[in-house]
C-alpha cells in the first residue's frame, strides 16, 4: 500500500512539476529565437587565423594557451603564477609556442 502511494505521489509531482515549468516559460520567456535563413557574410579582414594562442601578462607570463596537442587535437589551458588552474581536455600537454617578441628578433 505505502509503496502504491509513494508511487501516486511521484507521478502528481512529475506532472505539476511538468506543466508548472511549461507555464512560467509561457509566462516569464518573452525571447524568440530563431535560426538565421543564410550565415551572416564575414569579411576576410574580421578573421583571424593562428596555429595557437597565447595570453600573457605585461611580463610575458603566460597565462592561458589554445593550441594543438601532439595528436592534433584541441587544447585550451589557464594558468595563474605558471600553475596549471584549468585543462580542456584534462592533463592535456601542448607544444610550446614562440612568445612573439621571440619571433621579432
Amino acid at each position: 500500500m505505502l509503496k502504491k502511494q509513494n508511487l501516486g505521489i511521484a507521478i502528481v509531482a512529475l506532472v505539476f512539476g511538468f506543466f508548472g515549468g511549461a507555464v512560467a516559460h509561457r509566462l516569464f520567456s518573452n525571447d524568440s529565437v530563431s535560426a538565421q535563413s543564410e550565415p551572416a557574410e564575414v569579411h576576410s579582414s574580421e578573421i583571424v587565423k593562428a596555429q595557437g594562442f597565447q595570453l600573457v601578462d605585461e611580463e610575458g607570463k603566460i597565462l592561458g594557451v589554445w593550441t594543438r596537442d601532439e595528436h592534433g587535437e584541441p587544447v585550451m589551458m589557464l594558468y595563474d603564477n605558471q600553475r596549471l588552474l584549468w585543462s580542456a581536455p584534462p592533463q592535456a600537454r601542448f607544444r610550446r609556442m614562440p612568445l612573439a617578441a621571440e619571433l621579432s628578433e
